[in-house]
């Protein structure tokens, strides 16, 4: 039994996202959430993403050290590892 391999042009896709991202295309993390392990790396994109966030909405990098229990340090790496996502 042969499979035929079809183009992408014939193909239906619907770019449902994930609970991440609500579209693959459009997904500002570097690898997939299914394809990666859910462990540390998963969990950094997306306290990062949310440190980002919070930080944009004017909450201080001294408050989000608190509410992470990390250091002001670990909060800067993370905005900028986030913006990178972005």
């Amino acid at each position: 039994m042969t499979t035929i391999d079809v183009l992408p042009e014939h193909t239906r896709y619907h770019d449902t996202g994930c609970e991440l991202s609500p579209s693959c295309l459009h997904c500002p993390f570097p690898i997939c959430h299914y394809d990666a392990d859910k462990g540390h790396k998963h969990h950094t994109w997306t306290r990062d993403l949310e440190i980002l966030r919070l930080s944009n909405q004017g909450v201080t990098s001294k408050e989000l050290a608190s509410r992470y229990h990390t250091n002001l340090r670990t909060i800067y790496r993370a905005i900028t590892r986030a913006r990178n996502l972005a």
